[in-house]
């Protein structure tokens, strides 16, 4: 099973290889202040509400995460198309990363929603949130892990 930290890190790598993203932070929606501090444009994911373990036998693992592309425009409404197009790419770079990049998990990712955001948070920042669902094998979660 790939382990929740493993696909937190593999976001922040992304980031980390992206010549875009200044800075990425990941948690409640709180948060997103403190991963403010680190630089925009940001990468923030925040984990969702799960169906947990599914499939037939039910050794499948589903995570949802919102993942917020956020930057600050200047004024006017050219930097704000600038801005509402480099945070979208960024998502779709993201995306593929994870699902052809380097590091390979055994992982499905799909993509279940897109909207903009403008103006949002303290700081007016304008984006994109993205909606995904990770899904992972959990052939390994066993009664014999136990001991």
């Amino acid at each position: 099973m790939v382990r929740y930290d493993e696909i937190i890190n593999t976001f922040e790598l992304v980031v980390n290889n992206h010549n875009y993203y200044k800075g990425f932070g990941h948690g409640s929606i709180d948060k997103i202040d403190a991963a403010v501090n680190r630089g925009y444009p940001l990468l923030f994911i925040r984990p969702m509400s799960s169906p947990g373990l599914t499939g037939i036998d039910g050794r499948q693992r589903e995570l949802v995460f919102e993942i917020y592309s956020l930057d600050i425009p200047k004024l006017g409404d050219e930097d704000m198309r600038k801005v509402l197009n480099n945070t979208e790419q960024g998502l779709y770079d993201v995306y593929a990363y994870i699902l052809d990049g380097p590091v390979q998990y055994p992982l499905q990712i799909t993509m279940n929603n897109i909207t903009p955001l403008v103006e949002a948070f303290q700081d007016k920042a304008a984006g994109w949130l993205m909606t995904v669902t990770i899904i992972t094998d959990s052939k390994e979660i066993s009664y014999c892990d136990m001991a």
